[in-house]
């Protein structure tokens, strides 16, 4: 895929680890037993060159302009006069075109960002040692992307057909899933099974491609190679799950077939900003795995607020090891860069992580990297599985937004962390927790205002008493998901048995609507009704999603206390 004479792929290292990505929803804790590593030796060099302007900035909410509902009252959410949030932040970013929500996708921005900055460089992969191995300019993701298409074409996979994106860590998904959309073929992103245990570890993959109904998949030529002689050495036996009885298509590039012009213009224009764009399928760890339509104006729309409130900008250096087939991964990371919200992305496999978290703050500190985002227990690993010796080679003065997601903050993680990494660059006020979930397309709510100490007994009780930390045995801390700042977005704490809205200071489920909540389930309308199309017994005429998790709003903060299907609405805490 480098835009070298020779770009078959080199190198796939499938070695064992024991474990994989976990199946608790938003966590990546476990692995599964193989090392998916993908690169290439051609580590092809680009020149960037182009300035955008007029961009946003970033912050936590103070002031006032767009309302969100918050049981009977109403919390303000600012915005700076120019429309964009109100920043607190040491360091202004530089700008990037952001336009305002409307009939744009991704496609759009992203021929609008060739047509000015062809040569930008948006993508480097890292390998496990944190050396740069392959390097992704616009231009050449945008020839990849248009082979894609053009494969998918001449295979007749048609608008609208769903295809199965199976990738190791690697650049080629970018490509792939671009592709997909270049030609109106809906993407679904999954995780990869793992070659050495094809016998109990397809599942996943085999549900997937029955419900969302998929006419193909996408992978690499090497990946394929693996699961075809594991077959050969193993075969499956017959009470195990069938791999997808469908063809699989290499998008490896090979030599000549380089697309050497690329006409954007022929690129899928959706009719309909409501149209699905493609399928996040959900863990399965509270059922089924289920696949989430996001539309073009669901993503289109998620990625303008995250710009803004992530302070995304030209200079924004990102580092990333979170799964691709994750939507933290998949849209924080990669579709924020293929829309030029983003300077430079750098991607790593979460297996390097897995394997040597100190690789994560090596690139950091390298690149002088200003955003990430981990999960809770990345940060706990950062402080168990790093010694003083390697802290002390790290400068991370740059980072402007470190991010949690995919978890409950912990706030003796935080602590453990700030008191390991403080003389290290790191200000506490980057951190920038956030509450996401795949039904609202990511991000539900942004930032944080610290740490609330509240009674432990009466929270198991469903009520909020906030305490002085360490007034009393009983206190627990709850760091807060931050606040919601989409635009006509309302939050809704709702008795989940009664649908009538919470008093103030008690816990309950928490319901949204915004532009961001998905459409749906893949081809189950009970459950998109029931989860999706939920009404509040108060009259409100909108329709809510249900996101499942209890929580509560404190001063227009969000916190997220428990799982309404664990039955308890508070953690146990211990």
């Amino acid at each position: 895929m480098a835009n070298t004479s020779s770009t078959r792929l080199r190198t796939s290292c499938l070695t064992p680890l024991g474990g994989w990505m976990g199946r608790k929803r938003g966590s990546i804790r476990q692995l599964r037993g193989w090392r998916p590593f993908v690169h290439r030796t051609e580590v092809p060099t680009f020149s960037a060159s182009g300035s955008d302007s007029a961009g946003p900035v970033q912050g936590r909410p103070r002031g006032a302009v767009w309302s969100v509902g918050c049981t009977d009252q109403v919390v303000r959410v600012p915005r700076s006069q120019t429309g964009r949030l109100v920043v607190q932040s040491d360091v202004e970013p530089d700008p990037c075109p952001v336009a305002s929500p409307g009939a744009g996708t991704i496609l759009s921005a992203f021929a609008d960002l060739h047509e000015r900055d062809m040569h930008r460089e948006l993508f480097v992969f890292v390998d496990d040692e944190g050396r740069d191995v392959e390097s992704m300019t616009v231009h050449r993701l945008a020839q990849d992307a248009h082979r894609v298409m053009s494969l998918l074409e001449e295979r007749d996979v048609r608008r609208g057909d769903r295809a199965l994106l199976v990738y190791l860590p690697s650049l080629d998904f970018v490509s792939a899933f671009l592709g997909c959309l270049a030609c109106g073929v809906i993407p679904v992103p999954v995780a990869p099974p793992n070659p050495l245990r094809l016998a109990t570890d397809t599942g996943a993959l085999a549900a997937n491609a029955v419900s969302s109904g998929a006419r193909v998949v996408l992978t690499h030529d090497a990946y394929q190679g693996a699961i075809e002689a594991a077959i050969r050495a193993r075969p499956l036996p017959p009470e195990a799950p069938k791999l997808p009885e469908i063809p699989w298509l290499a998008t490896d590039s090979r030599d000549g077939d380089k697309v050497d012009v690329v006409d954007l213009r022929r690129w899928y224009a959706p009719a309909d900003p409501d149209e699905p764009a493609f399928l996040q399928y959900t863990s399965g760890s509270t059922g089924s795995p289920k696949g989430v339509i996001v539309s073009h104006r669901n993503i289109y729309h998620e990625l303008l607020f995250l710009a803004a409130d992530l302070g995304l900008g030209d200079d924004t250096v990102a580092v990333t090891w979170v799964p691709h087939f994750h939507d933290l991964g998949l849209i924080s990371f990669l579709l924020n860069t293929i829309v030029g919200h983003s300077g430079r992305t750098y991607v790593m496999s979460p297996l390097s992580f897995l394997q040597r978290p100190s690789v994560w703050f090596d690139v950091m500190s390298r690149v002088r990297a200003t955003h990430t985002s981990a999960p809770d227990f990345a940060y706990d690993l950062m402080v168990r599985k790093t010694t003083l010796e390697q802290r002390a080679e790290w400068d991370l003065s740059a980072v402007r937004i470190l991010g949690s997601s995919g978890e409950m903050v912990l706030p003796q993680t935080m602590e453990r962390f700030w008191n390991a990494f403080i003389l290290r660059g790191l200000k506490p006020a980057v951190f920038h927790p956030g509450y996401a979930m795949a039904e609202h397309t990511l991000s539900l709510s942004v930032g944080s205002g610290g740490p609330l100490w509240v009674d432990k007994r009466e929270l198991e009780k469903g009520c909020v008493r906030p305490v002085e930390a360490g007034s009393a045995r009983d206190a627990v801390g709850l760091y807060g998901s931050g606040w919601v700042t989409k635009e006509d977005a309302r939050v809704r704490i709702v008795d989940p048995d009664t649908h009538k809205p919470c008093d103030p200071g008690q816990v309950g489920e928490i319901w949204v609507d915004s532009p961001t909540k998905a459409l749906g389930y893949w081809g189950l309308a009970d459950e998109t009704r029931e989860t999706f199309r939920a009404r509040v017994s108060d009259g409100d005429p909108r329709e809510y999603l249900r996101t499942g998790d209890f929580g509560f709003l404190h001063n227009g903060e969000l916190f997220v206390t428990g799982r309404l299907k664990e039955g308890s609405r508070a953690t146990r805490w211990s």
